[in-house]
């Protein structure tokens, strides 16, 4: 099955911005691949939003379908801490 978009944000900190972007897409564990997840995974903007993102991605994390506490959970660190989110991610 495709993946497809679930939520994209953009977050500033102080002058900095983000993009945080979670699609659904398939599990690709050994005997897992018909299960469906959400990932979500958050980059630094070369400027302002719609702007190139950096090739680095900052952090990443996962969740069930159909949610997006983790999109949320990580709009909320970059948007305290920004791009120093250590192990937080």
């Amino acid at each position: 099955m495709e993946n497809f978009s679930i939520a994209k944000t953009y977050v500033k900190h102080k002058d900095k911005w983000f993009f945080i972007s979670t699609i659904e897409r398939d599990c690709s564990a050994v005997g897992a691949e018909n299960i469906r997840y959400n990932e979500t995974m958050v980059w630094k903007l070369k400027g302002e939003p719609g702007s190139e993102r950096e090739n680095k991605i900052l952090g990443q994390g996962e969740d069930v379908k159909g949610s997006i506490k983790e999109h949320n959970r990580i709009a909320r660190i970059i948007y305290d801490s920004g791009e120093n989110v250590g192990d937080k991610i």
